[in-house]
């Protein structure tokens, strides 16, 4: 196990002119971590991105096949992997239910509460609880196959990446990263301060927020990378993709850094606090806030491309899937938003959702802190010919949008496939014609002959 250091060594040695190293950012490689079909962890995979780019989820109009209630408080966001819909509540219940019929397949009661959501990763199951411990569960049967002790409560959803399982702790700071198949600590860092987000991994550089700050450490050495202590109040996880991170602050910012150093690269100045993590993807930054607003945000400039406005504060961390934002609202309801443009698709009244969704197959899965679970699937499928949505690469006629920015609505191009599957009238007599002329000329050259 490597010694533990400490974030305040390292800001000594920054102002001594001492090297501590740069970030070699990596792209992750593909894994079941963010395999298609599964919503492994918080925020879909290990940099926390909130897209799922190759789901898709109800994108026309939803219906409810299934809810129920746990009775318990504080239930987690969800993972959802192999059909199965896994989440930890306030007393310290993780459950396990089949997304399919919504009933339960197990339960596993641990000593504390749970508040971060759990991630499924190779057949097992990893969260922590409040007291002190980390557990690995059999995904199939609840069964415990190891738990390692955090010396403090764990407020925050762990981070699998690299064959680890990265956390903190949250009161004295300490930030972990455990074998993810026995447990053994590889190394520690005491950052200082309370750690209650979940890390950001991309590739060997794992991302910390913690008290104003974000430290960058290298996932398998835990050597720190850099530290930034300059992006005020955060209370939220940070997002990577692309070479930056991305956070919102309690003071309603959004800043973009430099994931090799630390460097800003821009900030966007929303209307009040931002309490979710943001969301990353086809080429905009998603962001929920306190003043009752939606946007998007270009995450390459910051400049805004559109906001759309709820009836009452976000509630939930934005996701994306299938060119489709969903997030909650405290006014009760459910929103589905057109990624490129902010256009409303649907919305669905229903008990508060403060948890965010996760998106696997067609389906939207949704928990909060009542203690109810629900799967959303789309109420019908729409018809060839119909309004595509549009990507951020097509190009077409400048639609107006809520933000008052513009924004290429795509024209639907020609089909000559009929509406019961079969070739067009004009397709046929076209094929019909070739023929005609083929056995003329065949019957002329045997004439000339």
């Amino acid at each position: 196990m490597a010694p533990r250091s400490t974030r305040r060594d390292v800001v000594a040695a920054l102002a001594a002119g001492a090297p501590v190293g740069v970030a070699a950012t990596r792209a992750a490689p593909a894994d079941e971590t963010t395999a298609s079909g599964k919503w492994a962890q918080f925020q879909y995979d290990p940099a926390n991105t909130g897209h799922a780019p190759d789901a898709w989820g109800p994108a026309w109009d939803v219906t409810e096949r299934w809810s129920t209630n746990t009775d318990s408080t504080g239930l987690t966001s969800p993972a959802v992997v192999d059909g199965t819909i896994y989440a930890g509540d306030g007393d310290g219940t993780v459950y396990a239910y089949d997304g399919r019929s919504g009933d339960r397949t197990w339960t596993y009661e641990l000593d504390g509460r749970v508040t971060g959501s759990p991630a499924v990763v190779g057949g097992i199951v990893y969260v922590g609880s409040d007291e002190n411990y980390l557990y690995a569960l059999d995904a199939a049967s609840g069964t415990e196959q190891w738990s390692a002790w955090t010396e403090a409560p764990i407020q925050a959803a762990p981070t699998v990446a690299n064959d680890r399982v990265y956390v903190g702790n949250g009161y004295d700071g300490t930030f972990f990263a455990f074998g993810a198949t026995t447990g053994n600590r590889n190394w520690t860092y005491d950052i200082g301060d309370k750690l209650t987000t979940a890390a950001a991994v991309d590739g060997e550089t794992v991302y910390v927020t913690a008290d104003g700050a974000i430290d960058a450490f290298d996932a398998i050495s835990g050597e720190h990378r850099w530290v930034n202590n300059r992006v005020g109040d955060v209370g939220i996880a940070p997002a990577v993709h692309d070479g930056r991170v991305y956070l919102g602050n309690r003071d309603g910012v959004v800043l973009a850094l430099d994931a090799s150093n630390g460097d800003h690269l821009w900030s966007f100045e929303t209307g009040d606090t931002i309490q979710n993590t943001v969301a990353v993807g086809r080429g905009n930054v998603y962001v929920g806030c306190d003043d009752n607003k939606v946007y998007a945000l270009a995450a390459d400039t910051g400049d805004q491309q559109w906001v759309f406005e709820t009836g009452d504060r976000v509630s939930t961390a934005p996701v994306l899937a299938g060119g489709t934002v969903y997030v909650g609202s405290y006014d009760n309801k459910v929103y589905a938003l057109d990624a490129a443009s902010g256009d409303l698709k649907w919305e669905r009244e229903g008990p508060v959702i403060d948890s965010a969704p996760a998106v696997v197959y067609g389906d939207l899965y949704l928990t909060n802190s009542g203690g109810n679970v629900a799967a959303l699937e789309p109420a019908s499928t729409p018809t060839p010919g119909g309004t595509p949505t549009p990507s951020e690469n097509q190009n077409g006629t400048p639609t107006p949008t809520p933000g008052g920015k513009q924004t290429s609505t795509p024209t639907p191009q020609a089909n000559n496939v009929g509406g019961d599957g079969g070739l067009s009238l004009g397709a046929i007599l076209s094929t019909f014609g070739m023929v005609l002329v083929i056995v003329f000329l065949a019957v002329r050259q045997l004439v000339g002959d």
